[in-house]
């Protein structure tokens, strides 16, 4: 049942997630083509400054009130249920303000400082955007607790096309490059206006139940939630310090182009919030009521797959990274071909990472992976500090590949010991090397027939994905039985 049940949502939110990431992609084209190298750094070193205060606005509260709202379902308690969505969504609007109001406050300071810029503008924008974060959280909560993944999963495809459409209109508007600031802001308020009606329709008795601020019951979600925050927080170091400290150390050029080869490396970790959107509450329903043969059979499946799926993405981005640049944000933007190369390797090891992460939080054991993340951030800072005033975006793209390799081996020793789940190792492996063999094959291929052109791609594209397929099944990695198997019992 539980299988069958995760295949179908995977299979929703799939396509799904397929539009969302092509309409982000879009939105990064439109910005790469309608701004300055600089200017469309500028709009990614902000984001990234601000995420890392995200995480004091969510403090864990996002995962920590989906999980609880999962056991509650269980237990038939609707007023709880209502309780810490409604005093969660209150406690992070309020965290929100005062963040954005003490930045506004500091920003003739920071910005010189760090962005090496002196006009606010931008800068007010976004902490006004900041403010309106929270909305997109409550909905998450509300929509990952009554796992309703294709819902959860559509905001981001609406945030994208909102993003899109009214950056083009301002842009239209020739208002310029505080565009895509003022998208930002006005998406979140859409997602607010087009999802309000759902709450009635998932939870009907969500505006008559009164809501009752328990404190003890507060306690025990933000202790939950706390080591999920830091666990997060350690995160965003590791996924957002190169960008802030490549603005600091080379400027906003270096991070415009860096910017570029990174969400191209991160379709390699592109099936993680399919899977999250699916899997998260499943797994903690399988642990509450204590299945563990389900639970680990579900997850060692989980890893194996989405290894296999996630280095495919990584041969591709491998072997066609000058194709890719070019086409998604035009030939200025090519001196990021290396850093992409070395970013989809390091990401085809934070899949690894990001399930192990999601397993440990869904079972309740996440304080224990604070420790691994910890070690991560330290070395990636440290590494990035090293690398980069001498190797500029090469430099940070190591130090991220070298801790998520570390932190990858760390979490999965650490599944083994609190869950007693044995991982597939061995098939990472080979896995790994039928990736490397295939990569090697395709720049041989590349090397002795010289082309250009789509159709040329697309043959050498095909050849990969075949050889990579067959050394796989050679190896007994995968089996036409076995998927065949998942296929029926996802369509009975």
């Amino acid at each position: 049942m539980y299988l069958k049940k995760a295949l179908r949502g995977i299979s929703i939110v799939f396509v799904i997630t397929i539009f969302a990431s092509i309409a982000a992609y879009l939105f990064r084209l439109v910005l790469a083509r309608n701004l300055t190298v600089a200017e469309y750094g500028l709009f990614y070193a902000f984001y990234a400054f601000f995420s890392i205060f995200m995480i004091f606005t969510d403090l864990g509260l996002m995962q920590a009130v989906s999980k609880h709202i999962v056991d509650f379902k269980i237990e038939k308690r609707k007023r709880d249920i209502k309780s810490i969505i409604v005093y969660s969504f209150y406690f992070q609007t309020a965290v929100s303000i005062i963040i954005s109001i003490i930045l506004f406050i500091l920003s003739p300071y920071l910005l010189p400082k760090i962005f090496h810029i002196t006009d606010t503008t931008s800068f007010i924008i976004m902490s006004l955007w900041f403010i309106t974060v929270p909305i997109t959280m409550f909905f998450t909560n509300l929509f990952l607790g009554f796992q309703k993944p294709a819902l959860n999963s559509s905001m981001e495809l609406l945030r994208q096309i909102s993003a899109i459409a009214f950056t083009l209109l301002f842009l239209y508007l020739h208002i310029g490059r505080i565009s895509p600031f003022l998208a930002y802001l006005s998406m979140n308020i859409t997602l607010l206006v087009v999802y309000f009606p759902f709450i009635k329709i998932i939870f009907p008795e969500f505006f008559k139940i009164k809501t009752k601020f328990d404190p003890i019951l507060f306690k025990k979600i933000f202790k939950y939630g706390f080591y999920i925050a830091i666990t997060s927080m350690i995160g965003l170091v590791l996924t957002q310090t190169d960008t802030l400290m490549l603005t600091y150390f080379k400027g906003l050029e270096s991070v415009g182009i860096y910017q570029a080869a990174l969400p191209i490396a991160t379709l390699v970790t592109y099936f993680i919030p399919v899977l999250f959107a699916v899997a998260y509450p499943m797994i903690s329903e399988l642990y509450k009521k204590k299945k563990k043969s389900t639970l680990n059979q579900g997850i060692v499946l989980i890893q194996k797959y989405f290894f296999i799926a996630s280095a495919l993405i990584t041969i591709i981005l491998f072997l066609f990274p000058e194709l890719l640049i070019n086409i998604l944000f035009g030939q200025k933007y090519l001196g990021a071909v290396t850093v992409l190369k070395v970013l989809s390797v390091a990401m085809l090891f934070s899949t690894i990472t990001s399930i192990n992460n999601m397993i440990t939080s869904a079972t309740g054991h996440t304080k224990h992976f604070v420790k691994i993340m910890i070690y991560a951030a330290v070395m990636n800072i440290i590494l990035n500090f090293i690398l980069i005033p001498k190797y500029d975006i090469v430099g940070a793209a190591v130090a991220t590949m070298i801790s998520v390799i570390f932190s990858a081996i760390l979490s999965t020793q650490l599944l083994k010991k609190i869950l007693d789940i044995n991982s597939p190792i061995r098939q990472w492996a080979i896995t790994s090397v039928a990736a490397f063999l295939t990569i090697i094959s395709g720049i041989v291929i590349q090397k002795i027939y010289i082309g250009s052109g789509i159709i040329y791609f697309g043959c050498l594209a095909a050849i990969s994905i075949l050889t990579y397929i067959i050394i796989l099944f050679l190896c007994k990695i995968i089996n036409l039985k076995e998927i065949m198997s998942y296929i029926t019992q996802m369509r009975n």
